[in-house]
């Protein structure tokens, strides 16, 4: 079902430095028990997840293993298409596995993940891929009926991503063809400018701008801090609102370039109609 792999050196890894080095930054920020604390206090899921695509012998697993021995953690590899993994070894599997991993599912458009017969594909379809892979076919499906039916696509998400997921881990997925992937493992429910602008909110909701000092009162110092922090917060997050479409990208999404910009609104205020951009 499962294996433990030695660790290899960052340096034997062919990559671009670049690419190495913010998968590698990003990493470093997510392990470190401070963001813990962060997220925990925002109610923030700790977890981080990566998708490695590129064809065969590009170092999609090697890196994965360098991640590993860079910081320390053990890896666990998962092969989803083993004949004993069911559903409920899944769980268990994933159950036994410590906080601080990393967990490898290694070419998942070839793991013969299933749909229940009552499951439409149209049900979990992101409208928002659709634009963006619209004109682009479909080379094939990850749906394969000549495989045992053994794990369901709702249940890997379920399992790695849901109620059932622990936290604190990191998930590392790779695949050959990304276009061959089935929609709901890489889109899920798009976010209203509404809900856009109250996980800005939240995500800064202890951030402390600096003010100049002025000749105050200790009480009237709290109350003119505290109001200036909440009005210049609350203004920020309507404009960022206000720049995401309606329903084009997941809380996720935007959860992700508020997390890499966590300590400076202003700056993820800048930065997103470029985000927006680059995306669509």
């Amino acid at each position: 079902m499962g294996a433990k792999r030695p660790v290899r050196p960052m340096e034997t890894v062919i990559l671009e430095q670049a690419e190495k080095r913010r998968v590698f930054m990003d990493m470093n920020e997510f392990l470190d028990p401070r963001t813990y604390q962060w997220y925990a206090s925002r109610g923030i899921p700790i977890r981080r997840g990566y998708l490695l695509h590129g064809p065969p012998g590009t170092g999609k697993s090697s890196f994965s293993f360098a991640l590993a021995g860079s910081f320390g953690i053990p890896i666990y590899v998962i092969n989803l298409q083993d004949s004993t993994l069911n559903e409920e070894s899944l769980v268990y599997l994933l159950t036994q596995l410590p906080r601080r991993c990393i967990i490898l599912l290694e070419d998942i458009d070839t793991a013969g993940l299933r749909r229940p017969e009552n499951e439409s594909k149209d049900e979990t379809v992101s409208k928002a891929k659709k634009k963006r892979r619209q004109g682009k076919k479909r080379s094939s499906s990850v749906v394969t009926h000549d495989m045992p039916e053994r794990i369901s696509l709702s249940a890997l998400l379920n399992a790695i991503d849901g109620v059932a997921s622990h936290e604190g881990r990191v998930l590392i997925v790779t695949t050959n063809k990304p276009e061959d992937l089935d929609e709901a493992l890489v889109a899920f429910k798009l976010a209203s400018r509404k809900q856009a602008t109250e996980l800005f909110g939240r995500m800064y909701s202890g951030f402390q701008p600096k003010f100049e000092k002025v000749e105050t009162t200790e009480d009237e110092t709290e109350h003119i801090v505290a109001t200036d922090r909440g009005e210049e917060l609350g203004s920020l997050s309507e404009e960022f609102g206000k720049l995401i479409p309606e329903e084009v990208f997941s809380p996720a999404e935007i959860q992700g370039i508020l997390l890499k910009r966590k300590d400076d609104p202003s700056k993820a205020l800048a930065e997103v109609a470029d985000w927006i951009k680059a995306s669509v």
